[in-house]
């Protein structure tokens, strides 16, 4: 049996405008009540994320009774490391601070299949901000290991950006985008391979997409990458002391 415990997410409430949570599972016995509002507190929307195995049924019904909603599917995709080969080298090089306002506008303008833009609770204009200031922390040195960028063919502006993530020994693809004008150019594998020269030790390369996002997937697969996990991704608005009387009474799926 499991129980549930709400991790506060300070950057995504601050993008959403109200609180922001994670829900982990934690060993029964273990809840850590500090976390949870307390039960006579005024109902007030917040917002909770979280992810369950596919192969998990239960955990999906418990959420789903507890007002949670299916947002999205998330496919994990891994390789092992090659020795790549020099690829349109002279477009992309590592990301200078004065990049900083063009990757947040290319993130802004570029993603509409992820879970924030399917969610119909999250305002457009919201989900574009998100992933504007996802790539932002990066220049604040606040998120990633190093980022790629690729200018366009004529040398003027960024053409696509790509951030990594260290976990242990794989390198992570965290963020990656392309202006619709220069798809279909190479430029995400160009950047991919890369960040393989730039972190030689990383034995690993992963990287995550959506259900619906068919060309990420031929992409990734093109590149060699093979599927690992697959996650149901949900998500939650409403008032905390609903929830949070479900998860204290110790309320789980098995």
């Amino acid at each position: 049996m499991r129980s549930y415990r709400p991790e506060p997410d300070l950057w995504l409430g601050g993008i959403l405008g109200h609180e922001a949570y994670r829900l982990t599972p934690v060993p029964t016995g273990d809840m850590d009540v500090e976390n949870l509002p307390s039960r006579d507190a005024p109902a007030r929307k917040v917002f909770i994320y979280a992810k369950t195995e596919v192969t998990a049924p239960d955990e999906s019904r418990f959420l789903e009774a507890n007002g949670f909603r299916l947002t999205d599917t998330n496919l994990t995709f891994a390789r092992r490391r090659i020795e790549p080969e020099p690829s349109m080298e002279t477009r992309v090089r590592l990301a200078v601070p004065s990049d900083e306002e063009a990757v947040v506008a290319l993130a802004r303008g570029s993603f509409t299949l992820d879970r924030f833009h399917l969610d119909p609770e999250v305002p457009k204009a919201t989900a574009d901000r998100l992933k504007g200031e996802w790539v932002r922390n990066y220049f604040k040195g606040e998120r990633g290991a190093a980022m790629a960028v690729a200018e366009s063919g004529t040398g003027k502006g960024i053409a696509g950006f790509l951030l990594f993530l260290l976990a242990g020994n794989a390198l992570v693809i965290d963020l990656v985008a392309v202006s619709p004008d220069h798809r279909n150019q190479g430029l995400a594998g160009a950047m991919t391979r890369f960040g393989e020269r730039c972190f030689p030790k990383a034995e690993t390369l992963r990287v995550g997409t959506q259900i619906g996002n068919a060309g990420a997937i031929r992409c990734y697969q093109n590149l060699g990458f093979r599927l690992e996990h697959s996650h149901y991704v949900f998500h939650y608005h409403g008032p905390m002391p609903a929830f949070a009387r479900a998860v204290g009474t110790g309320k789980a799926a098995s």
